[in-house]
C-alpha cells in the first residue's frame, strides 16, 4: 500500500509520511455532528490572496472526493475512504496530479490536512485533520465546522467572497465580469452626508483593484445606477448634481478599465432638447445602459423623480431612449415618451431588431416599450397586468414592480423579473411580503397585441419559513436576471435572477423548521434562482458568506456570468468589512 501510494502522489517517502488523508466522521454519525471546534480559517491557503476560494468535494457512500489538494507545490486529485480507528480516520484510496488552482479544494502543510468544504447531502462542512498514525498513514479529525447549506440539491457552490467600502454606507446597483478575469461593481455610498457614486474593481481572486468616488465635492445625493464595460473603457451611469446646480441631472462618465481613472463625463440637462425644466422635476437619472450591436450607447432612465438620489419608482415622472457615443459622450439622438410610455424605464435590451425598454407605468403596471433602434421611434408600448387606460388593477394590485430589470430572451423576446406584495389579511401587523415573478415574452412580430406572455414563473420563500397564523411575512426582492447558454458552459440555456430573501417586520424572528442551521428569519440572505428557456425549474438557493456562526444581512442586487460558467452576485454586505453595508462580492461556481 505504501508503495502504490507513493507512486500515485508522486512524492518521496517523507512526504507521504506527512499526507495522507482527509476528513469526516461528522458526515457518519450523530455523535461526530455534536462536535463543538473551532475552523481555523484560510491560514493554511497557500494561494489564496485576500478572499477565501475553493472547490467544493463530496462525499458519497464513505468516500470522499477531493478535487484538489495543494502539497507544496503541486496539486492532486484524491479519493478518500473512512477507515476504521478508535477516532473518525481516512487512508487515500487513490490520488492523480492535477493543475495547480487558485480554488484548491484542500491544503496540506505540517501534518495537517485542510478541506475547505464537503458537501454530505446538502449541508457542507469544513474540516481539519492532523496526522495520527505514521505507520498506517491515517489522519484523525481535529475539527470541523458546518459551513454552509443548500436548500436544492443541484445548485452552485459558494466559492469565495469579499467585500470593499468606506467609513460610510454603500449599495452596490449593478456589476459584471471584466474582460481580464476581474469585477468591476457600481452603486452608492462614501459620504456621511449624502450619497455618493462609488465604482470599484478587484481582480479574479477578490483583491482589490481600484477604487473611485464621484459626487463628494457637492454634499448632495448622487447615485450610481449601472455599469459596463465596452472595448476602449468603462461606462457608468446615473445621477449627479453638477456643481453649482440645485437639480440632479443625467450623469454618464467613461473610466480607464485599468485605472478607474475618468476619461470624460457628461451631464444631460432636458435643456439640450430645448425644453424647459419643469419645475415640480426634483429628480433625473440614467437607470440602465446598453452597449448596442451597432457600437452605440442607449440608455434609459426617468425624469422628474419625487426625490434625490436612488428611487425605487418614479410615479408622475417620463422616461426616455437616448443614443450616446461612447468615445466622446455625445448625445446623438433621445426620445422623450411623455403621456406615450412608461414613467421610468427600469431597463434597456437589445432583441428582435430593436430596442425594448422595461420599467413602470404606475404602482400597478409595469410597461415595455420597443423602439425603432435607428430612429428611436416609439413603435408600441405593451402593459401589464393592466391596460394603460385602467384606472387601477383591482384584481392585481402593486405590480408596477414586476419590470425591474430585464435580459434578452433565447431566441428573441424578452425576459423580466420584479417583485409584487402577497396579501395580508391583518394590516395592522404592518408585514409587507414580496414574492417573485419573472415573465418570459414573446413578439409577435409587430402586430397587435405585439407581446404575448408566453410563461411566468413565481418564487417565495426558499428557506421555507412556516406562516404565521396564515400570514407570510417573508420579503423576496428581485433587482437582476442574465441570460445564460450551454454553448458558455452553462448546464442549459436559460436565465437566472438574483434576489434578497428576508423579511422587515418588527416582531418575527423566525427560524426554518426544514433548514434550522440558516439563519433567522431576520437575516437577509442572497436568493438565486435558474430557469430553463421554457420557464422549468432548474434550481432555487440562498447563499451567504460562508461562517453561519456569526451570519450578517447579504442581499443579493445585482448578477453576472462568469468566463468560468458560474456566477457572481453583487450583494449589499453587513459583514463583509468592518463598516457597515459594503459592496460585497459572492462566486458561485457550479
Amino acid at each position: 500500500m505504501l508503495i502504490t501510494e507513493i507512486r500515485l502522489l508522486n512524492l518521496d517517502y517523507g512526504q507521504v509520511m506527512k499526507f495522507i488523508g482527509i476528513l469526516l466522521t461528522i458526515l457518519l454519525s450523530e455523535r461526530n455532528i455534536k462536535m463543538h471546534v473551532k475552523f481555523l480559517k484560510v491560514a493554511l491557503c497557500l494561494l489564496c490572496s485576500s478572499v477565501f476560494s475553493y472547490e467544493t468535494s463530496s462525499y458519497n457512500q464513505g468516500i470522499i472526493n477531493v478535487p484538489s489538494v495543494v502539497v507544496g507545490n503541486k496539486a492532486y486529485k484524491v479519493s478518500l475512504v473512512i477507515s476504521s480507528c478508535p477516532q473518525t480516520c481516512v487512508k487515500i484510496e487513490s490520488a492523480s496530479e492535477v493543475m495547480l488552482s487558485q480554488s484548491a479544494a484542500g491544503t496540506y502543510l505540517d501534518g495537517e490536512l485542510e478541506v475547505h468544504s464537503i458537501d454530505v447531502s446538502g449541508k457542507l462542512y469544513s474540516a481539519i485533520f492532523q496526522i495520527s498514525n505514521p505507520s498506517t498513514y491515517e489522519f484523525s479529525l481535529s475539527s470541523a465546522e458546518l459551513i454552509g447549506v443548500k436548500t436544492d440539491p443541484n445548485s452552485m457552490y459558494f466559492s469565495w467572497d469579499t467585500g470593499y467600502g468606506t467609513p460610510a454606507e454603500e449599495k452596490p446597483q449593478r456589476g459584471f465580469e471584466t474582460t481580464d478575469g476581474g469585477f468591476i461593481a457600481c452603486g452608492s455610498g462614501g459620504n456621511d452626508t449624502a450619497t455618493d457614486i462609488l465604482v470599484m474593481k478587484i481582480d479574479r481572486i477578490g483583491s482589490l483593484v481600484w477604487q473611485q468616488q464621484f459626487g463628494s465635492t457637492n454634499d448632495k445625493s448622487d447615485i450610481g445606477y449601472d455599469c459596463i464595460e465596452i472595448e476602449d473603457g468603462v461606462i457608468v451611469a446615473g445621477a449627479q448634481t453638477a456643481s453649482g446646480s440645485t437639480t440632479q441631472e443625467r450623469w454618464l462618465t467613461k473610466l480607464n478599465k485599468d485605472t478607474g481613472a475618468q476619461i470624460w463625463e457628461r451631464y444631460y440637462s432636458i435643456d439640450q432638447l430645448g425644453q424647459e425644466q419643469r419645475n415640480d422635476f426634483v429628480a433625473d437619472a440614467i437607470h440602465e445602459v446598453l452597449y448596442g450591436s451597432d457600437g452605440m450607447l442607449y440608455a434609459t432612465g426617468y425624469l422628474g423623480a419625487e426625490q434625490l438620489g436612488f428611487a425605487f419608482m418614479a410615479q408622475g415622472g417620463t422616461s426616455f431612449l437616448m443614443k450616446i457615443d461612447p468615445l466622446s459622450g455625445e448625445l446623438i439622438d433621445e426620445n422623450i415618451m411623455s403621456n406615450q410610455g412608461l414613467t421610468f424605464g427600469s431597463s434597456v435590451v437589445e432583441s428582435d431588431g430593436g430596442i425594448y425598454v422595461i420599467g413602470t407605468y404606475n404602482s400597478d403596471n409595469m410597461g415595455i416599450s420597443f423602439f425603432n433602434k435607428d430612429s428611436l421611434g416609439l413603435e408600441w408600448s405593451k402593459f401589464y397586468p393592466c391596460a394603460k387606460e385602467s384606472p387601477v388593477c383591482e384584481d392585481k394590485p402593486g405590480r408596477g414592480n414586476l419590470g425591474l430589470n430585464a435580459t434578452h430572451g433565447v431566441g428573441g423576446g424578452v425576459v423580466t423579473v420584479g417583485h409584487f406584495p402577497m396579501e395580508v389579511n391583518d394590516k395592522s401587523k404592518g408585514w409587507d411580503p414580496f414574492k417573485i415573478k419573472v415573465m418570459k415574452w414573446r413578439s409577435t412580430a409587430g402586430v397587435p397585441p405585439y407581446l404575448e406572455l408566453e410563461w411566468e414563473q413565481d418564487y417565495y420563500n426558499p428557506r421555507e419559513f412556516e406562516a404565521i397564523n396564515g400570514e407570510h411575512f417573508m420579503r423576496n426582492e428581485a433587482w437582476g436576471i442574465v441570460t445564460v447558454l450551454k454553448s458558455d458552459g452553462y448546464p442549459s440555456d436559460g436565465y437566472i435572477f438574483v434576489a434578497g430573501d428576508g423579511d422587515e417586520t418588527n416582531d418575527v424572528d423566525a427560524k426554518s423548521t426544514k433548514f434550522p442551521d440558516l439563519p433567522s428569519s431576520s437575516v437577509w440572505m442572497s436568493y438565486v434562482g435558474y430557469l430553463g428557456v421554457d420557464g422549468s425549474r432548474f434550481w432555487d438557493d440562498v447563499y451567504m458568506t460562508d461562517n453561519l456562526q456569526d451570519p450578517g444581512n447579504e442581499a443579493g442586487e445585482y448578477i453576472s456570468t462568469t468566463s468560468d460558467a458560474g456566477l457572481m452576485i453583487f450583494v449589499d454586505s453587513d459583514i463583509k468589512t468592518d463598516n457597515p453595508n459594503a459592496f460585497g462580492f459572492t462566486k458561485l461556481i457550479q
